[in-house]
Order: structure tokens, then C-alpha cells, then sequence
């Protein structure tokens, strides 16, 4: 149990989002920090997007022990373009939205399914930090045109109804 304890100490720590989700990065340095993203949902899909970012001080590489220590000051910007070319989209994660309140929490949409590329960027006490990845956004159930599966059960369901009448009428006429 004791050298559990000390081993936890001794390795890099993979700190869980809230609700899970899918990890994008996970303990990357830059600069004076670690960050980690992850998404919701899993698979991402076309639709309301849930981008959740930790970020730690980056201890010195000499030092036996790493720290972990959350940065809860820092202004986190999230920028995010379709890769084969489109107009970026802007997006501020704070500590509002965060169930967990060490992470920096957004909740967005995008439509349009494709692949993507973001960039992280991390400003606190005047140092930056910032680090990149890309994803795929998958087709949703936004994409499913419920109004035309309605139309067509509701013409599947009149036209039953018509049958089932006519149906009685030649039943009831036979027996005249």
C-alpha cells in the first residue's frame, strides 16, 4: 500500500475529466504549463460540443517529485477551423460552466461534420502557454431530417386507415 502511495507520487498524474469524455491531450508541457483536453461527446458528433481543459504548473525537470498543482487564474482561449479551410471559430472555456471547478469547461455547437483543428492557449501571470490538435467531427442525429420521416409515416398511416376502411365497407357490402 505504502509504495502504491509513493509511486503515485513519483509518476505523472492523468487528472479525469468530470464526466468522463475522450482524451485530446493529456499532460503535454508548454511552457510554464501541463495541459490536458478532453471532448464530449464520445464519439463527437455534429451538434452541442463539450471541451473541457485542465491545466497544472509545470515543475522543474529536476525535481524528483512533479507537481500537479492546477492553474485556476489562467484566460484560456480555444480556437477551432475546419482544415480543409473555413472560418475559425472562437471559444473562451472558464470555470462558469465547469462541473469540476479546477477545469475550464465550454459547451458549443458545430454543424458541420468534417475534420477540425484546434489550438489551446494558456495565459497566466503573464507567461503563454499553448498546444494544438485536430479531430474529427462526425455526422449527428442534427443531420437527420426527422420532418421528412414524419411526413412519410404520417402518409403510411392515412393510407392504412383508408385501406382498413375500404376493407370494412366490402366486408360489411358482402354481407348485405
Amino acid at each position: 500500500m505504502l509504495a502504491a502511495g509513493v509511486l503515485s507520487l513519483l509518476t505523472p498524474q492523468l487528472v479525469f475529466a468530470h464526466r468522463g469524455g475522450e482524451p485530446r491531450l493529456v499532460d503535454v508541457e508548454s511552457g510554464p504549463f501541463r495541459i490536458s483536453v478532453w471532448t464530449l461527446p464520445v464519439p463527437l458528433e455534429a451538434g452541442e460540443l463539450n471541451f473541457i481543459v485542465f491545466v497544472a504548473q509545470s515543475s522543474d525537470q529536476n525535481e524528483l517529485i512533479r507537481s500537479t498543482s492546477p492553474v485556476l487564474d489562467a484566460n484560456i482561449e480555444l480556437i477551432i477551423e475546419p482544415i480543409d479551410g473555413g472560418r475559425p471559430l472562437v471559444i473562451r472555456p472558464d470555470h462558469l460552466e465547469a462541473t469540476n471547478k479546477l477545469f475550464y469547461e465550454s459547451y458549443f455547437e458545430l454543424l458541420e461534420p468534417g475534420e477540425y483543428s484546434a489550438v489551446v492557449t494558456v495565459e497566466s501571470e503573464g507567461e503563454t502557454g499553448e498546444v494544438d490538435f485536430t479531430f474529427e467531427l462526425e455526422r449527428g442525429l442534427l443531420e437527420i431530417n426527422w420532418f421528412r420521416y414524419a411526413g412519410l409515416s404520417l402518409i403510411a398511416v392515412v393510407f392504412g386507415w383508408f385501406g382498413w376502411q375500404v376493407r370494412e365497407e366490402r366486408k360489411y357490402g358482402e354481407a348485405d
